[in-house]
């Protein structure tokens, strides 16, 4: 049985409406252990199930700080792509991959209009998804 119930075609369908809105190429929402809750999107070959190996070449490649909740970057590896990381409610990631198809101001207004709905989602899953901690950040990113 899922553990996430109702709640997973719920989380699939709304990444999948911000992927055509947003013209991003694929978005990815993880738990604090990297594991999908969902996704949607192509990068053409490239493992999205596996987000630890590519968010981390991206912040190594980039070597930016940003906001505790946030990071943008380059995606390592993949020519042309860039990578948007964000909590969201605490418990999950939303990782974001776009091209020359769209901006980040587009992919950026529309993942803000995203947040409170999937918010809601993920805070009616909260008994079955732990607060990623700091130290979770730095497990899954190593």
């Amino acid at each position: 049985m899922d553990p996430l119930g109702e709640a997973r075609p719920r989380l699939e369908a709304l990444v999948a409406a911000f992927i055509e809105d947003s013209r991003a190429r694929a978005a990815l929402l993880c738990d604090r252990r990297g594991r999908r809750l969902a996704c949607a999107g192509d990068l053409g070959g490239v493992d999205l199930e596996r987000p630890g190996s590519w968010i981390a070449g991206s912040v190594r490649a980039s070597n930016q700080p940003g906001p505790e909740d946030e990071f943008h970057g380059v995606c390592h590896g993949l020519m042309g792509v860039s990578l948007h990381v964000g909590l969201v409610a605490r418990r999950a990631l939303l990782c974001v991959f776009y091209d020359r198809r769209t901006t980040w101001g587009r992919v950026e207004l529309r993942r803000r209009l995203l947040l409170p709905a999937l918010e809601v989602l993920i805070e009616s899953s909260a008994e079955h998804l732990e607060i990623i901690t700091l130290d979770d950040l730095d497990r899954l990113f190593a």
